[in-house]
């Protein structure tokens, strides 16, 4: 539900004004992912900690975030 409903409602252009347009800077965690995490960390009642453990270990969270196709 979250990863259907919620987290495409993340819009990262909203954040643009945030980051650089150069080229040559260190490129962003994007930013729907890093809102997501923050709002899965409140309705779980996790800590920073828990919340990383999630993130890394459960399939569910990384499915929700959309990042299981990810390498790291």
């Amino acid at each position: 539900t979250f990863q259907k409903y919620i987290f495409p409602e993340i819009y990262e252009e909203r954040f643009a004004v945030l980051f650089s347009d150069n080229e040559a800077s260190r490129p962003n965690i994007p930013v729907n992912i890093t809102i997501g995490k923050l709002l899965l960390r409140e309705l779980f009642s996790f800590s920073d900690v828990e919340l990383l453990d999630q993130v890394a270990f459960n399939l569910q969270f990384q499915y929700a975030l959309r990042t299981t196709g990810y390498e790291k």
